[in-house]
C-alpha cells in the first residue's frame, strides 16, 4: 500500500472589500476602518500573525487613510 505524500497548505488572512457592493460607500468605509482598527494593533504585537492581504486593492488602505491620517 502506497501511503499519500503529506499537503503543505497555506493559510492566508485576507479581506475583500466591494466599495458600494449593497450599502453605501461611507458605510463600507466606516466598517473597513472598525477592521483595520482592530487588526493593526494585533499584526503589530504579533497576535494575529505575519501576514494580511487586503486582496490586492489599494483603495482599501486609501479609503482607510482618508479617515486615520
Amino acid at each position: 500500500m502506497v501511503l499519500p505524500m503529506p499537503r503543505q497548505v497555506a493559510i492566508v488572512p485576507h479581506t475583500h472589500w466591494d466599495r458600494e457592493w449593497y450599502r453605501p460607500f461611507q458605510t463600507f468605509r466606516l466598517r473597513l476602518v472598525d477592521v483595520l482598527d482592530g487588526l493593526l494593533p494585533r499584526l503589530a504585537d504579533g497576535s494575529a500573525g505575519d501576514h494580511f492581504m487586503l486582496d490586492g486593492q489599494m483603495a482599501a488602505v486609501d479609503d482607510y487613510l482618508e479617515v486615520r491620517p
